[in-house]
């Protein structure tokens, strides 16, 4: 039976453990979408932002105007550079600008939020950029770098300005602050081990929570992907130290680029030894507990018991005399049955000592009349023994007689 019930337990332990996995495991899976919005989410918006600001901005009527008369117009400069500091003042902004391609002008803020105008030319290399994009039909470009006159990270948003003829004229933009975006997404991954990453269009990493997987590809950093079953999109790689990672991925709107989160599952599936860590701990904490109060508990009941002991073992050594000491608990009608069976054996133990004293006596005197009996049969005895000799002695006579009697007999007959 024991046995049976062990197994038992273990079998249900077992079984609860593993629904339990596979519950957490459920809803780790399901969960992850949602930690890639909630990780990625000030990201998402301050791009979406900075796009619709940067195409604002390229359309607006008084920078046209502006770039046409070729920077004449005071109003209208004033004007487009209000709205360039307003911009770039804007939380989770770190610049913004405005270039032409008639007068290679390039108006931008400086870290003090300072206007400063640079000179592009055709023929440098740092500006190739601007002549190279500005004949691309696409309108808008997006561009990662590090920029030394600010000291940050920006992501450029790079959109056309056209003319009242729809040519391109230059370009104008703002420029989000990576740097506080990578810091915002460390401290809201969901692990230590966990990472999130920007991807460009060509699957390379253009941004991350780990900076040493920056400019590095994903097929470099997740080797084969599996997908998981019954799960839209999730899929998951094989870590050498990490063991399973899962990894779920979003396109980001109107935008070239991805977001991934990469979440190691055995940091939010527990492993079965793990889901039975605590439980284990807990029990055998409680048993060593339960051991020791059950230990005080047995002893404060068995003190009572061996002072019982003690009146049972004078008992046993024949002494009727002794008495239990009686309380006034559970243990008192046992005392009390106890001291009664003692008494009433002590009473039919003097009264078996009393009758054997009688019953001494009573032979005693059995005894002396048998001395007195075995006389008497002596004396007469000696009688009997008297008698039979002079029996014996009349019977020779008697003999003795017949003898000569026949012998008279014999001589009479012949005479």
């Amino acid at each position: 039976l024991g046995s049976a019930l062990a197994v038992a337990v273990c079998g249900a332990l077992a079984f609860t453990v593993t629904y339990a996995q596979a519950y957490i495991e459920n809803n780790f899976y399901n969960d992850i979408p949602f930690m890639l919005e909630s990780s990625c989410s000030d990201l998402q918006t301050d791009l979406a932002v900075g796009l619709a600001l940067s195409e604002n901005l390229a359309e607006q009527d008084s920078l046209i105007r502006w770039f046409e008369n070729r920077e004449k117009d005071t109003a209208d400069g004033t004007e487009v550079k209000n709205m360039l500091v307003r911009l770039a003042t804007t939380e989770g902004f770190s610049t913004a600008f405005a270039a032409s391609e008639a007068t290679g002008s390039y108006y931008v803020l400086d870290s003090n939020k300072n206007i400063i105008r640079d000179q592009l030319y055709e023929n440098e290399e740092k500006d190739s950029w601007f002549y190279t994009l500005i004949k691309i039909p696409q309108k808008t470009f997006y561009n990662i770098d590090y920029n030394k006159t600010l000291n940050i990270t920006n992501f450029w948003f790079d959109v056309k300005i056209f003319d009242s003829a729809q040519k391109a004229i230059g370009f104008a933009g703002v420029a989000v602050n990576l740097d506080k975006a990578v810091e915002k997404i460390k401290k809201s991954v969901p692990s230590a081990d966990s990472w999130i990453a920007l991807l460009d269009d060509k699957n390379a990493v253009s941004l991350c929570s780990n900076s040493e997987f920056i400019n590095r590809t994903m097929d470099e950093l997740t080797g084969t992907l599996f997908n998981v079953k019954a799960e839209d999109g999730l899929q998951y790689y094989e870590d050498a130290r990490l063991g399973r990672v899962m990894l779920k991925k979003k396109k980001l709107n109107d935008l070239p680029y991805s977001i991934v989160l990469a979440a190691p599952y055995k940091d939010f599936v527990p492993r079965v030894t793990t889901i039975l860590g605590i439980p284990i701990l807990w029990t055998l904490i409680l048993s060593v507990i339960i051991i020791i109060i059950s230990s005080f508990t047995v002893r404060f009941l068995f003190t009572r018991f061996i002072k019982m002991n003690h009146v049972f073992n004078k008992v046993a050594e024949g002494d009727f005399t002794v008495k239990a000491e009686n309380t006034n608990d559970e243990l008192s009608f046992i005392i009390t049955s106890l001291n009664n069976a003692i008494e009433k054996v002590r009473s039919s133990l003097s009264h078996i000592a009393h009758n054997t004293s009688d019953m001494q006596t009573v032979g005693e005197t059995l005894s002396a009349h048998m001395v007195e009996s075995a006389s008497a049969l002596n004396e007469i005895t000696a009688t009997i023994e008297s008698v039979k000799s002079r029996v014996f002695a009349q019977n020779a006579s008697i003999a003795d007689t017949v003898s000569k009697m026949n012998l008279i007999a014999q001589t009479i007959s012949q005479l």
